[in-house]
């Protein structure tokens, strides 16, 4: 990781709109906006963050549930897209998964375009993954987005 960079793990101190405006830039959508996000990421087991150290900027940001045994299951895993390809993931996954060391499962929904990066970071392709959505916005925001990133 490049040496201005930092892992940061408190997610109390975040500032939820720069992770909601990554989330835009990267074509997910408004996320519910920053008060959710801040929901979601501190109600997480393991919730990271890349952020500058001169200013603090959040660049990339993912966050991990967990039954803290058996399972645990990656969400949100986005570097935002000026700071891709920088090995900033790379160490982003590393560091979560370090969190995760002592969970023998760890899952990672992955749209197609990211499961070459899973893959080569030691994670499997198996099977589908199955949904139930109760806001029907959100069932035809994934179906899109499937398709964009389908091969």
């Amino acid at each position: 990781m490049p040496p201005d960079l930092v892992i940061a793990d408190d997610p109390t101190v975040i500032d939820y709109r720069a992770v909601q405006a990554i989330f835009e830039g990267v074509g997910w959508g408004d996320r519910g906006g920053a008060a959710y996000l801040r929901r979601a990421f501190c109600a997480s087991q393991v919730s990271l963050f890349v952020c500058q150290k001169q200013g603090g900027d959040v660049l990339a940001f993912a966050r991990a549930l967990s039954d803290g045994v058996y399972y645990a299951t990656i969400h949100d895993f986005i570097v935002a897209p000026a700071w891709q390809k920088r090995g900033i993931g790379s160490c982003l996954l590393k560091a979560l998964l370090n969190r995760l060391a002592y969970i023998p499962t760890v899952f990672a929904p992955a749209l197609p375009d990211s499961v070459e990066f899973y893959c080569r970071r030691g994670f499997v392709q198996r099977g589908y993954a199955v949904a139930r959505f109760l806001n029907p916005e959100k069932e035809r925001f994934f179906a899109e987005l499937s398709k964009k990133t389908a091969p």
